[in-house]
């Protein structure tokens, strides 16, 4: 799917730019991954979907994920402190 392919390769080059920012840091404090109720019919995904792919990349490059099982506000991902 095309859009499985734009999420993994956006996931990949953020995931890069993290490593540019936190270095061997990341790989200690891993990321935090959410979704919402959101589906996106023309790519038959959906945010959890597409919170899996994301979460894929970054175990791929060893980097710990914490990837929520339900539907989660972006508020309560973005006061996380981990």
């Amino acid at each position: 799917m095309t859009y499985d392919l734009a999420i993994i390769q956006t996931t990949q080059g953020f995931c890069k730019y993290l490593e540019h920012c936190f270095g061997e840091g990341l790989k200690e404090r891993g990321v935090v991954v959410g979704f919402d109720a959101r589906a996106h019919p023309p790519s038959g995904g959906n945010s959890k979907r597409f919170a899996s792919l994301a979460a894929a990349v970054f175990t791929s490059r060893g980097v710990p994920v914490h990837l929520f099982c339900d539907i989660t506000p972006t508020p309560f991902v973005v006061r996380l402190s981990m």
